[in-house]
């Protein structure tokens, strides 16, 4: 029962990924040993401050029961009474067992709220008038920052969607969550793109939590083969020609949402929609648009390198022939290889749309 589901995979983890996240969270909230010199003081000190933050996130009945427990199996490893280190095994033990039915209990609601996300991804058979489509949303905690959307229009045209809240947690899971929310919303009304970032923005700007802001790409793509793009701070749309076999990238200015005011802005600074620039282009058949958030690129390796932009490119254009979906799960194994079994570290989000030959 102990070591019935353990595997090696598991066990680094723990060792690597779990304890370093746990480190990393207690030394938050500890006190900065710069200023001493002495290297025994100073990691002496660290433990000292590191213990500190661990018994502060304690409630204070818990924190009574930690201590007398310690206390206990002091006085009974001094004493060799086994009774008294059997009953601070017994308390500690205890407070394991709160801690662990509290994670479980907010795992199982973390769930519910990413299931409510996955709700919100449009599904593998939803219909862009000639285009294919494929779609990748993978979390690297139990909810995300990152949302996608492909919004249809009246006009028949469809607003294809990547957004990044920054920062990771339940905190940017629910600003993802309202900001596509309004959208959906907003995007029916719009002008073109930049019209509707600079809504988004508008709606947002007073909402966000200072420190928070939201990187968006976005493609208007109509039935003709013309896609108008705009951004707000998110990495460029990537092009890939089929006739030439060749990639480009849609640069065009643009800040995040959330960073500056959604008018032409005050005492005349630039305002939002100011600062932002639409791209028009015209796809052939064949012809592939690919939105993505950072977190596909940054994916990173054991030794820290990233998967970048090169490596992307190379199975875009390697298998350019194949189905989209064949395309992202050829993709996802190249991904999943690299890391080589490293936790993901961010969101990883992927729209591709190909103009059906047809």
């Amino acid at each position: 029962m102990v070591t019935g589901e353990l595997t090696r995979s598991e066990f680094e983890r723990l060792l690597t990924d779990e304890t370093r996240g746990m480190y990393e969270f207690y030394l938050r909230h500890a006190s900065s040993v710069e200023s001493e010199r002495r290297p025994i003081f100073r990691y002496l000190k660290l433990a000292g401050y590191l213990f500190r933050a661990f018994l502060s996130k304690l409630t204070p009945a818990r924190r009574f029961v930690y201590a007398l427990s310690l206390l206990l199996f002091l006085v009974g490893y001094g004493q060799q009474s086994f009774g008294e280190m059997f009953i601070a095994f017994i308390a500690v033990s205890f407070l394991l067992a709160m801690e662990v039915a509290e994670k479980l209990l907010t795992r199982d609601e973390l769930a519910v709220a990413r299931g409510i996300q996955e709700g919100l991804i449009p599904s593998e058979q939803v219909v862009v008038d000639g285009y294919e489509v494929s779609m990748l949303s993978e979390v690297a905690r139990d909810v995300g920052g990152d949302f996608l959307d492909l919004v249809p229009l009246p006009d028949k045209s469809t607003m294809a969607v990547v957004g990044d809240v920054s920062g990771k947690g339940i905190s940017s899971a629910l600003y993802a969550v309202k900001a596509q929310t309004a959208l959906q919303l907003f995007a029916r009304t719009a002008g073109d793109p930049r019209d509707l970032l600079g809504r988004l923005n508008g709606y947002l700007y007073q909402q966000m939590r200072r420190g928070y802001f939201l990187t968006v790409g976005m493609a208007h793509v109509h039935p003709d083969g013309r896609v108008v793009c705009c951004r707000a701070g998110h990495p460029p749309a990537m092009l890939f020609r089929s006739r030439e076999r060749k990639t480009q990238m849609l640069e065009s200015r643009g800040v995040a949402i959330g960073m500056t005011y959604a008018n032409n802005g005050v005492n005349g600074t630039m305002g939002f929609e100011d600062l932002a620039e639409i791209v028009e282009v015209q796809l052939e058949p064949g012809d592939m648009l690919v939105l993505y958030s950072d977190g596909l690129l940054e994916t990173e390796d054991r030794y820290g390198r990233q998967f970048g932009l090169e490596r992307l490119t190379a199975i875009l254009e390697a298998f350019q022939e194949e189905s989209l979906r064949s395309i992202r799960d050829r993709l996802v194994q190249s991904m999943t290889s690299f890391r080589e079994g490293t936790e993901l570290k961010d969101d990883t989000t992927l729209i591709l749309l190909r103009r059906s030959r047809s």
